[in-house]
């Protein structure tokens, strides 16, 4: 599998993440049955996001997986500058 760019892995999340608050906002406000199922949508896009992190969230240099709350510019593993 090809890797995706990290700033492209970011930016994917951040818009993920938004339409998944954003759709649990609108479940919520409704509060119907059809409501529940749009709150369970937007939880299903949130853990998709999470996985979605987990998998694509790698150094572009070496490869290894960083943590997700990691908020230094530089590889913990390898030390190449990240973004």
């Amino acid at each position: 599998m090809k890797p995706i760019p990290l700033k492209i892995v970011i930016r994917i999340s951040i818009l993920f993440c938004i339409l998944g608050f954003l759709l649990m906002a609108i479940g919520i406000g409704i509060g119907t049955n059809v409501g529940l199922i749009v709150l369970t949508a937007g939880l299903l896009v949130l853990i998709g996001v999470i996985v979605f992190m987990a998998v694509f969230y790698r150094c572009p240099y070496c490869g290894r997986s960083i943590t997700i709350w990691y908020r230094n510019h530089y590889c913990p593993h390898c030390g190449n500058y990240l973004v």
